[in-house]
């Protein structure tokens, strides 16, 4: 990328003239006067880029030298071009009789495009310092912890949940940089993202550092007011979550997908929702069976009677016989909650309390005692 060319500039132009040229660019292509322009945000990029580079002395040497190595190549590449072309048309001197010495063949072997085969596989397989740090591998998006909260009714039934979540997505403006203007492979246009371009020799294609990217990764650029130079934006989204009947409390659901984003063309994050099954006022879970209590009057314990009982979906009447003990316990089958794998439903254990009184009359004093003297 022509950096000079973009900002209309000679490579002799000064700091000045530079700022002049990227103030009158940035305003007339800037998003916020462009909305909705994808061609005015492009150009606006580019402008930020080259400025971001040009304007920073270090970083226009280390461009300045790239650009000239790759201008001095692109010459001496056209002039050895030129001259095998007149070597393939200029007449030779020997005789049928004549061989080839050992130095012709050492020189037709390094004809190759102008490069021997010694130079070509070396700068084939090297892969310097420079390039081992820059080039960026592709990182995964952070996960994400979230509750959901569900019922005990919740629990017998399944169903599915819309779960909001806040994820910290990549600013569309500075590509997650945090500066306009900075540059970073994320956002580069000629490499895609991938930090490497690549370059043919011969007939083969070679991986190189982005030149466009690899130098300037560093880069401060101008402040990013929509995220605030963080490189992230918060935005709410509205997952929906698929509960199955019977699950437990503290169960990790795991969707695929749905955290942060990745960056470098990593995959995003997953999402992880933890169930917590909210406490029932009068019923207890332990397993797949439910737990309840029930307090009656020690007179209906000793005559017996009929009370009803609260489950998850109705009142059931269950009968107390006569004479029935505290702490006795009923079982209603089939009114717990169904395993995780659907195969079998627990049963509601009811606890029979027997409620005394605090106070009583002479009277009932009187019978109680001679209930007492004369026991059945």
């Amino acid at each position: 990328m022509d950096y000079y060319k973009i900002l209309g500039l000679s490579t002799s132009a000064t700091l000045g003239q530079i700022k002049k040229a990227f103030r009158r660019f940035a305003i007339e292509f800037h998003p916020d006067k462009n909305p909705n322009n994808p061609i005015a945000e492009d150009k606006f990029q580019r402008v930020s880029e080259a400025y971001a580079v040009l304007s920073n002395p270090e970083k226009r040497a280390k461009y300045d030298r790239s650009y000239t190595v790759a201008q001095d190549r692109a010459e001496q590449r056209s002039a050895r071009e030129s001259q095998q072309s007149f070597t393939r048309t200029k007449p030779t001197s020997k005789t049928n009789n004549e061989s080839p010495t050992p130095a012709a063949h050492s020189k037709e072997r390094r004809n190759f495009s102008g490069t021997s085969f010694s130079d070509f596989f070396t700068d084939f397989f090297t892969e310097s310092e420079d390039q081992k740090t820059k080039i960026k591998r592709p990182i995964r998006g952070e996960s994400i912890q979230q509750i959901l909260e569900i019922d005990l009714k919740d629990v017998m039934q399944g169903g599915q949940f819309m779960v909001p979540v806040t994820i910290q997505e990549i600013c569309i403006r500075c590509n997650g940089v945090g500066r306009q203007g900075a540059i970073d492979s994320r956002g580069c246009r000629r490499c895609a993202g991938t930090g490497t371009i690549e370059v043919q020799m011969g007939n083969v294609d070679v991986k190189r550092v982005c030149p466009s990217c690899c130098y300037n990764i560093d880069d401060k650029g101008i402040p990013c007011f929509n995220c605030r130079e963080t490189g992230r934006i918060e935005k709410k989204h509205t997952i929906m979550a698929t509960v199955k009947p019977g699950v437990k409390d503290g169960t990790r659901l795991r969707m695929l997908g749905k955290g942060e984003p990745g960056v470098y063309g990593g995959p995003n994050g997953d999402l992880f929702l933890k169930v917590w099954v909210r406490e029932h006022p009068y019923l207890v879970r332990r397993g797949n069976n439910l737990h309840s209590e029930v307090e009656i009057d020690f007179i209906d314990a000793i005559l017996g009677n009929r009370v009803s009982v609260q489950t998850l979906d109705d009142l059931i009447p269950i009968d107390i016989p006569p004479g029935t003990q505290p702490n006795h316990e009923f079982k209603l089958t089939g009114k717990g909650l169904p395993n995780e794998e659907g195969t079998d439903i627990g049963d509601q254990i009811v606890t029979l309390r027997i409620k005394l009184p605090t106070e009583i009359s002479s009277y009932q004093v009187e019978l109680l005692q001679k209930f007492h003297l004369d026991p059945p």
